[in-house]
């Protein structure tokens, strides 16, 4: 085993989830769109760098097989940055352990159904028992650990002044974004979850284009086509909601961590360029798992990167157990 890319990947799945947290937190004081695309518009800085490097400056497109390449696949780019956004919405309002935990289940509850049925470029592979059961189990943990149970009141007279306060605080602001508060936020768990599958997709269709060209010029155009998707979100979002800011209020605002999100998402598509096919894919995704559950739960714990703050609950960790337990299966099998 690459013992150096074993380590690599650990520390990407790390500096991922912290990469949900800076961004929500920089979407707070301008807007979701705008961080998002930020973070996506530097790393292509980073990516064409190490293209061209691999690519010897450029010289070795000639050999690269792009009209082979089916239509489809053009379309990760779409599909990534969608994903980040919707990761950038749900990290304040759900807390990186509930995000994480939905973005990884998904993500291998799609790669089973793919796999199923020969889609978005992943190879035809017949589901196995073991396969089945562990997706229905992924399906339990997330509900597990997304539905927190209310508190019942403790008869105290100070709680129960504090928890009166509490429930007339329906909207708790982050940054300048009201984010109402439930014990089950529905909408937000469905992007999560949504983003574990575009994702999924993104991974695939960047695949057929790397099989044509290169993994370096496959991760360089997936993160230009979704940087000028992006735009294009940023462009509506202001020309239809009329949602501008200020970047100048922002920086003065904002702590100077907020506007590094983009390291921690370049840093995971640089490592799975060069080494998700080294490792293998089971391999590969153990250990990034290893990396962004306990970060995610530490955040929560902490209240780091801006994640609001969550105590980690017995339920919680039977919840991530459970989880881990259900991706060994689905991995294996």
């Amino acid at each position: 085993m690459d013992l150096i890319g074993a380590l690599l990947t650990l520390v990407s799945g790390i500096l991922a989830t912290l990469c949900n947290g800076q961004n929500g937190t920089l979407g707070g004081k301008t807007s979701f769109i705008f961080a998002s695309t930020f973070s996506y518009g530097v790393g292509v800085i980073f990516l064409s760098i190490l293209w061209l490097v691999d690519s010897k400056m450029g010289s070795d497109v000639a050999m690269y097989n792009l009209p082979k390449v089916p239509w489809w696949s053009w379309f990760g780019g779409v599909c990534g940055a969608s994903a980040v956004l919707l990761l950038t919405i749900s990290t304040p309002r759900l807390g990186a352990s509930i995000v994480i935990s939905c973005l990884i289940s998904m993500q291998m509850i799609s790669s089973v159904v793919f796999d199923s049925f020969g889609l978005v470029g992943f190879r035809q592979v017949t589901p196995t028992p073991l396969k089945l059961v562990g997706s229905v189990l992924l399906i339990v943990s997330i509900l597990v650990i997304s539905i927190e149970p209310k508190v019942k009141s403790i008869p105290n007279d100070d709680l129960e002044k504090d928890n009166q306060k509490s429930d007339l605080k329906d909207d708790v602001p982050i940054g300048d974004v009201p984010i109402h508060v439930t014990s089950f936020n529905g909408y937000m768990i469905f992007a999560a979850l949504s983003a574990g599958t575009l994702l999924t997709m993104s991974a695939g269709m960047a695949g057929q284009v790397a099989l044509h060209s290169s993994n370096t010029f496959s991760s360089f155009l997936t993160q230009i086509s979704g940087t000028l998707t992006l735009c294009v979100y940023l462009l509506v979002d202001w020309m239809i909601y009329k949602h501008k800011f200020q970047i100048s209020t922002a920086m003065k605002i904002l702590p100077l961590w907020a506007w590094f999100g983009f390291i921690g998402s370049t840093f995971f598509v640089a490592i799975s360029t060069f080494y998700a096919s080294k490792l293998g894919s089971v391999m590969f995704t153990a250990f990034l798992i290893a990396g962004q559950v306990p970060t995610a739960l530490i955040c929560d714990q902490f209240g780091i990167m801006g994640v609001p703050l969550k105590k980690t609950t017995i339920q919680r960790v039977i919840g991530i157990i459970l989880l881990l337990v259900s991706v060994i299966l689905v991995t294996i099998a």
